[in-house]
C-alpha cells in the first residue's frame, strides 16, 4: 500500500510539472475567439494558429498577436509558458507569419506604449512559417 501511495504521489507531481510547462490552451482559445481560428495547436515550443483565411495579411497577424495571443496574459500571466514562437498560418498551412517569442516578449509588448507597440512587434516578426 505504501508503494502505491508513493507511485501515485510521483505521478501526480510529474503531471503537475508537465501541465505547468504547456501554454494555457483554454485561455488562448478564448482570446482568439474573435478571429475564429480553424485550429490552435502546441508542440515543442511552437504555438500554431491556423486561420480560416486564404492569406494571412500583416493586419490579421498584428491583430491576432497584439490583441489576441498576447492579451491572454492579462487573465493568466503564464498562459504562454514554454512558448518560443507563435506561427499564424493560412488555412492551407502554406503561408503565414511568425512571432518570435512567448511569455516574456508578450509581456514586453503589452507594457509598451501604444506608439512603440508596432515597432516592438515588427522587431519580433519573421515572414514565413518554416
Amino acid at each position: 500500500m505504501k508503494k502505491m501511495k508513493k507511485i501515485f504521489c510521483i505521478l501526480l507531481i510529474a503531471s503537475s510539472f508537465s501541465a505547468a510547462a504547456a501554454p494555457n490552451m483554454e485561455q488562448l482559445t478564448k482570446s482568439l475567439w474573435p478571429w475564429n481560428p480553424a485550429s490552435i495547436k502546441y508542440a515543442k515550443g511552437v504555438l500554431l494558429v491556423t486561420t480560416k483565411e486564404r492569406k494571412v495579411s500583416m493586419e490579421i497577424y498584428t491583430s491576432m498577436i497584439s490583441t489576441g495571443v498576447c492579451t491572454s496574459l492579462f487573465s493568466n500571466p503564464n498562459s504562454l509558458n514554454d512558448v518560443s514562437e507563435v506561427r499564424v498560418q493560412n488555412i492551407f498551412e502554406k503561408q503565414g507569419i511568425t512571432f518570435i517569442g512567448g511569455n516574456a516578449e508578450c509581456h514586453e509588448l503589452n507594457n509598451s506604449p501604444a506608439n512603440k507597440q508596432k515597432m516592438e512587434l515588427a522587431a519580433r516578426t519573421k515572414m514565413g512559417i518554416k
